[in-house]
């Protein structure tokens, strides 16, 4: 009894000294904040929603979380979503979560991705699905009812499962789902981190002095380690929440139970309603710490919080994350998803608002802003109510430590500090003078206010454009350039027009500025910037370079020469010794891309938009040099939709599907706005342009070392990444020995077919000679024959025995004969009714000669009149039946018949009723080049050789459709047809 009231005076004693530490503490920290809050005017991060452009599905947002392969999670009431930095996907119940309430993540060793919900149960996101836990039985049997907001959960390597719940305790669950009992519960909370094995428990236990005043405080004895340790107490809001969260800070362990920072040395003193805590990844020594009413930026300084800013303030941050570029995402949990790319982009607050006034110029005194907007100057940082209007519009520098204001009639000195001058458009100080420039060019000495009129572009303008001028600037040599959209002048005696040539370059010159290194800076509201020297040809600074907008409004160089131009699309950027342009948009946090003015001086560059004033360090933008970029991974290579295992960086594949597709992973979140990718098949090929990190290949062939980069939040493409070698097996036909063969089977199949053409014409020219001799030896033999001996011995013997008119009848046709023979004879081709008209005067000759002694026929389908046949074929055959057919023995009979045998043959018969003797008959079947018949049948040979046809041939029968005699069948070749 004694022990335990011991331990309760000295548990007591703890807390008294606590709680006085604390209140003074505190004291002290709200003393500093309010000293700061006075401070109206501040630069904070320039931290923006991007809830109105993502697609996450609510802005009750309980967490943040980034996996080990750098994707951004998201838990809200209406499921958990995932964010590749291009693809954005949101899992429900429909997916397989257990609760769409979803407060927390936890990623195990594995790289499985834990949901802790609503419900006590649990899910876990592997390999693009979600999978139940398998031992969720056990754990809904040990809830006993309890809802699972106050969880927590730890997976060790061989799946041994951590679990603690408010109400039940801390139980360990093997995975064949034996529960142990770590600690108990008492219906209270129950929290723990495993951290190298170190486990840290912490019970809540109602502090009953407080709760019976009506305060919702509770008392923390906290456990350090696996068994009863340090215990110490602290004050729990019960409305904040419980889950426990814990960073490594100073080589110190803290963590967050119930909106109070712990340590092991006790409570951190000077902030409550802390949510979320986190480390700055660049800034070590910095902690971040997300709050009920706000995002705060400090140091713990002795178990002290030592306030440095604040960001939004009123927002109740529930959850703070770093992406692999170091950019912030903060949840809120009812305005959704922050985000912050860069720290040192700050924008310019009035009191809880940031600016909102359009600044046209910026420019500093006694290290005081001030900025013009519209007719006004206002100052920053300095006097919050000061503001002088002026008639027209105003700009704004100084000499010295003197204000110089555009925009008064004339010129006033208002007091020592501030001069008003006369409007210009542009204005300038060079040593002891201001320039200014507006339709006139004015030269004002600041010592004694003497004003010089150098150019007055109201008189004697051939173009009114000429007498319009933006800019102005001081060469080392003391001439004054002068700018507008007629390009460059030098004032003089008279105006040089066409200064290094930009009227004829076509320059709407919008700011002129000269600088040592840089040579004489040229911005123009068309073509972007170009910069002249005396090393010939200017250096053109556009698209090529990365340049987002030809329309430049403004130009300021930094000591460390950094050159910048303001842009419609935002602060563009050029490092020294560098021709790359770097870009600062919406990408990087600016509320408005328009801007249109600078001022450079120290460690900042400051720049007014359309919407406010912002600035950035100087040296940031020169460690962006050595800044690593994102890398790109190959998420997955689909062939025709099945998955393919790319695990060793190559792969082979055999010809014949359609699609390869391949996803990339790109956790590029920096770039919102304006996201590009480019890819390349092999290194020496042109970069293709592709809207998504998504590659679509049709049906590709060889060798493929696939390359990707994407457009970073500077509009710069980055370095080429290798994602895979493909190889796609050439089919046969697309090898090149294929080709090759088939080539010179081409080649050798050409020969082949010239020199059977070459032999072809070589025998059909031989035919063809041969035909015509065997032409020429019929004509002689037709010209010769013995009956036209017989027909002048029978004209004789008519004229002997005084039978003249059988003479001249026998002779006219006789003459008829020959005529038709002699007509024909030249000719190699004769129409068959010719060849009829020939057949028959013969043997109407020879019938006369031998006195009726024998009967002729001649039969012919009257459509085969037409064609074309050999000459002189016919004939002898129909001779030879006069000569051995009519012996006198019986009346004879002689048929000639032609028949159409196929497409391009016809069939002749020459019958005779006389029997042929087989001497005869040998006779006419041996081949005899000496007589007619043996030349007839050599012309039949040589047209079936040319033709390559085996119709053309000579043949002897002894019968005819059943009657007896000599039948001579050819068939002979048609040459063509009569129109």
């Amino acid at each position: 009894m004694n022990f335990c009231l011991t331990i309760h005076d000295y548990a007591r004693n703890v807390l008294e000294s606590i709680q006085f530490a604390y209140y003074i503490t505190v004291f002290i920290s709200v003393f500093w904040f309010m000293d700061a809050v006075g401070q109206e005017d501040k630069f904070l991060p320039a931290i923006y929603n991007i809830s109105e452009i993502s697609e996450i599905p609510s802005k009750e947002i309980y967490s943040v979380f980034k996996d080990s392969k750098g994707n951004i999670w998201f838990c809200s009431d209406a499921g958990v979503t995932k964010f590749d930095g291009f693809y954005y996907k949101t899992y429900t119940e429909e997916d397989g979560l257990i609760n769409n309430v979803i407060f927390r993540i936890y990623e195990d060793a594995k790289g499985r991705i834990w949901f802790l919900s609503l419900s006590p149960k649990l899910c876990y996101y592997e390999d693009g699905k979600i999978t139940e836990y398998r031992n969720n039985e056990v754990i809904k049997s040990l809830s006993r009812g309890f809802y699972g907001v106050h969880s927590e959960i730890y997976v060790g390597r061989q799946d041994t499962l951590y679990f603690s719940l408010k109400g039940i305790g801390l139980y360990k669950i093997s995975p064949s789902g034996i529960a142990t009992s770590l600690h108990p519960g008492d219906k209270t909370i129950q929290v723990f981190r495993v951290d190298n094995n170190y486990l840290t428990s912490v019970r809540v236990m109602p502090n009953r002095e407080a709760v019976s005043k009506g305060e919702k405080r509770w008392e923390f004895p906290i456990f350090l380690g696996n068994e009863v340790g340090q215990n110490m107490i602290g004050v729990c809001d019960p409305s904040t929440g419980y889950q426990a969260q814990d960073i490594k800070y100073k080589g110190q362990n803290y963590f967050v139970i119930g909106g109070q920072i712990f340590s092991s040395h006790g409570v951190v003193h000077g902030v409550e309603g802390v949510i979320a805590l986190s480390v700055d990844p660049i800034q070590k020594n910095i902690v971040w710490l997300g709050t009920r009413k706000g995002l705060m930026k400090g140091k713990i300084i002795d178990n002290i919080f030592v306030l440095d800013s604040s960001s939004l303030e009123g927002v109740l941050v529930t959850g703070i994350c770093w992406d692999d570029e170091n950019s912030g995402w903060f949840s809120t949990l009812y305005e959704g998803v922050y985000y912050c790319n860069s720290f040192n982009l700050e924008v310019a607050y009035r009191g809880n608002s940031p600016l909102s006034e359009a600044v046209t110029s910026i420019t500093e005194v006694d290290n005081v802003l001030y900025y013009t907007s519209e007719h006004s100057c206002f100052q920053f940082n300095g006097n919050p109510d000061f503001r002088i209007k002026m008639r027209s519009a105003t700009r704004v520098t100084h000499w010295n430590k003197q204000l110089i204001v555009t925009g008064a009639p004339s010129v006033e000195k208002q007091d020592e500090n501030i001069l008003h001058m006369v409007y210009g458009r542009g204005i300038k100080v060079r040593g002891d003078y201001l320039y200014a420039v507006n339709s006139r060019v004015l030269r004002l000495n600041l010592k004694n206010l003497q004003k010089d009129t150098l150019y007055d572009g109201t008189r004697d303008v051939s173009d009114s454009r000429e007498g319009f001028l933006r800019c102005v600037e001081v060469l080392p040599d003391g001439r004054v350039v002068v700018g507008g959209p007629m390009g460059l002048s030098i004032i003089g005696d008279k105006l040089e027009e066409n200064f290094y040539g930009t009227r004829s370059l076509g320059l709407d010159v919008s700011d002129v500025l000269y600088d040592k290194t840089w040579g004489l800076i040229v911005g123009t509201v068309n073509k972007g910037v170009y910069i002249f020297n005396d090393k010939g040809k200017p250096l053109i600074i556009d698209e090529r370079n990365g340049l987002a907008s030809y329309r430049v409004r403004c130009l300021s160089v930094s000591n460390d020469g950094i050159l910048f131009f303001g842009t419609n699309k935002g602060l563009n950027y050029v490092l020294p010794n560098s021709t790359k342009v770097h870009l600062i948009s919406k990408n990087s946090g600016l509320g408005n891309n328009e801007v249109s003015a600078l001022f450079v001086k120290g460690e900042f560059v400051n720049f007014g938009t359309a919407i406010g004033l912002y600035r950035i360090r100087l040296k940031h933008l020169l460690d962006e040099r050595s800044k690593n970029e994102i890398p790109v991974y190959l998420d997955y290579l689909l062939s025709d939709r099945k998955k393919l295992d790319i695990s060793e960086g190559q792969i082979r594949l055999k010809y014949g599907f359609d699609v390869l597709r391949l996803r990339l992973r790109v956790n590029n979140y920096s770039n919102w706005f304006k996201k590009k990718y480019q890819y390349r098949l092999n290194p020496q090929d042109e970069w293709i342009e592709v809207s998504s990190p998504e590659i679509i290949l049709y049906r590709p062939v060889g060798e493929m070392n696939i390359e990707v980069r994407y457009l970073n939040k500077n509009n710069v493409w980055s370095k080429p990444y290798f994602l895979i070698n493909v190889k796609v097996d050439l089919p046969i036909w697309l090898q090149g020995y294929f080709w090759l063969f088939i080539f010179l089977l081409g080649i050798g199949g050409i020969v082949l077919i010239l020199r059977r053409t070459q032999k072809r014409s070589r025998q059909e020219l031989e035919l063809k000679n041969e035909l015509l001799s065997l032409e020429q030896r019929m004509h002689s033999a037709r010209m010769n024959p013995h009956f036209i001996f017989n027909v002048l011995n029978s004209i004789q013997g008519f004229m002997l025995f005084n039978e003249t008119e059988k003479a001249e009848e026998y002779l006219v046709k006789f003459s008829t004969l020959m005529r038709s023979i002699l007509d024909n004879s030249g000719a190699g081709q004769i129409y068959l009714f010719d060849e009829i008209e020939i057949v028959e005067r013969y043997l109407e000759l020879e019938q006369l000669r031998g006195n009726d002694s024998f009967e002729y026929e001649v039969v012919c389908q009257s459509e085969l009149s037409n064609y074309l046949i050999p000459t002189m074929l016919i004939q002898p055959f129909v001779e030879n039946a006069v000569l051995h057919g009519v012996d006198g023995r019986k009346k004879g009979k002689i048929l000639v018949k032609f028949e159409f045998q196929v497409d391009y043959a016809i069939k002749v018969i020459v019958f005779n009723n006389q029997e042929i003797s087989e001497a005869q008959k040998r006779k006419l079947e041996t081949e005899n080049s000496s007589n007619a018949v043996g030349i007839t049948k050599a012309r039949l040979n040589n047209y079936a050789r040319l033709t390559g046809s085996s119709l053309f041939n000579v043949s002897v029968t002894d019968q005819l459709e059943g009657q007896m005699g000599t039948s001579v069948v050819l068939v002979i070749p048609i040459l063509d047809m009569k129109d």
